[in-house]
């Protein structure tokens, strides 16, 4: 989190929706169904909090950002820190 200091503004923002976008595989979702009290359900989206889902988005949110990260953007689980560039202030960084 070094990248985040000396900055004068940033933020953090939610990444969970990208767990929500990445399809699971055809052939794959028969080992996502479950069932229920009232019915069978089948999970067609990357479960969020299963074994390799966080590496799974990770890595998407990277190639997604790579061309932010780290200068403006840095990834921490499902989170994305965002800051401006360095602030200087009579050239001495802040």
């Amino acid at each position: 989190m070094n990248a985040f200091s000396g900055r004068s503004c940033y933020g953090l923002g939610d990444l969970v929706g990208g767990y929500d976008e990445r399809e699971l595989d055809i052939s794959t979702r028969n080992l996502a169904t479950f069932e229920t009290p009232l019915e069978r359900l089948q999970l067609t989206r990357l479960p969020q909090g299963e074994t390799n889902s966080v590496e799974v988005s990770q890595a998407q949110m990277t190639c997604i950002l790579q061309e932010e990260i780290p200068e403006n953007v840095g990834i921490s689980i499902d989170d994305g820190g965002i800051h401006v560039p360095r602030s200087t202030s009579n050239d001495e960084a802040l």
